[in-house]
This record gives C-alpha cells, sequence and structure tokens, in this order.
C-alpha cells in the first residue's frame, strides 16, 4: 500500500503531540550480557476514528481502555466516568522501522526519540538471534573461542582459564563461526548500551 507524504506527515504530527516512540529493556540491562530491546510506537487517543485509520494505515493492533477515576471533592468522594480511549500499537520490526523512516523528516518534537528507536532497530537487524542461557559466560566463551582459533588444544585452553574441558569443548565446537557470532552479539550489546535510556 502507498502511503502519501500527506499522511507521513499527519502521522508525524499525531505523534509529536500524541505519541510515544518507546524503549524497553530487559531489567538487567545494564550489567547483564543478554540484552533484549522492544522498541515500539504508540499513540493513546479518545477517537476512535483516529486510530482506526492509524490501524488500517500502519498496521499494528489497538487496545481499548475504559477508565474510571475517584475525583475527590469537598462533600468527599465520588467516582467519576471519563471517555473510553483507545491505544494503537506498532511493534512488529519491520513496520515499526518502516513507518519511523516515513515520519522522521516531520517531526519537530519527537526527532530525537524517533532516530534513536531507528538506531536501535539498525543494531537489532544485525544482532544473531541466537539466545544464550547463561550470557555472563559469553567474554569467557569468547577468549576460548580466540584461543582455539589460534591452534590451542582443549585441554590447554581449560587449563589457562581454569575450566572444566567438558565446557570448553562444547564452547569451541564449531568454533569460527561462533567466534563470529560472539563477537557480532557482543559488540552489538556494547553499541545499544551507548544508547541514553530515559
Amino acid at each position: 500500500m502507498d502511503i502519501s507524504s500527506v499522511s507521513w506527515a499527519y502521522l508525524a504530527a499525531i505523534v509529536d503531540g500524541e505519541g510515544t516512540p518507546e524503549f524497553q529493556f530487559n531489567k538487567r540491562y545494564k550489567s547483564h550480557l543478554n540484552v533484549r530491546a522492544f522498541p515500539r510506537l504508540t499513540v493513546v487517543n479518545t477517537s476512535y476514528p483516529l486510530i482506526k485509520w492509524l490501524k488500517t494505515t500502519f498496521g499494528g493492533y489497538v487496545q481499548v481502555h475504559k477508565r474510571k477515576t475517584v475525583k475527590r471533592n469537598y462533600a468527599g468522594s465520588c467516582s467519576q466516568d471519563w471517555k473510553k480511549c483507545y491505544e494503537w500499537r506498532l511493534g512488529r520490526r519491520d513496520d515499526l522501522k518502516r513507518v519511523l523512516e516515513g515520519i522522521l523528516p516531520f517531526c519537530i518534537v519527537k526527532r530525537e526519540r524517533v532516530m534513536k528507536a531507528l538506531r536501535i532497530i539498525n543494531i537489532l537487524e544485525k544482532m544473531p538471534r541466537v539466545i544464550y542461557r547463561d550470557a555472563n559466560t559469553l567474554p569467557l566463551r569468547l577468549k576460548a573461542l580466540r584461543m582455539a582459533t589460534n591452534g590451542k588444544s582443549i585441554s590447554e585452553i581449560a587449563k589457562t582459564l581454569k575450566l572444566d574441558w567438558q565446557n570448553v569443548r562444547y564452547w569451541v565446537k564449531g568454533s569460527p563461526n561462533k567466534l563470529e557470532e560472539v563477537e557480532l552479539f557482543m559488540h552489538c550489546v556494547d553499541e545499544l548500551k551507548t544508547i541514553p535510556i530515559p
């Protein structure tokens, strides 16, 4: 579906006023190597036609929020119903990247956040899709892999790094590919850590 520049400009205005380019990281983001990042774009509004247009034009999904709050006054407290509001969310990486790139030329207020979200997406795109169960061992794995690539035997690596030889054997199996993968993974983690997250 072709989206006109008018639609991109209109969405940029909505994002500047009502939208939030968000970044969620796992709790151990600062200290843990097993980094997971979840950039997404949200717009909350009480106008259903607007939210429906966003979903139809740009994809994503919609959540409905019915809010009831307690209003306090001199006579005590009474509950007050607020208008139903709708939340449009876009989190699928490909769709999000396309939308953020489309609105970037038109954004003014949230421009820096949009650029930051795009930077995170670009890092995530090159990050290997491998989940390391114990990511804290990655620096040791990297040393073991480098030593194996330089011709060291499993017993030499285990002795030098004071590790169990079975762990070393598991880590260095297919070492040239694994070395590349671990180096790239750690490089991506380091890049993510340079992005200041409010």
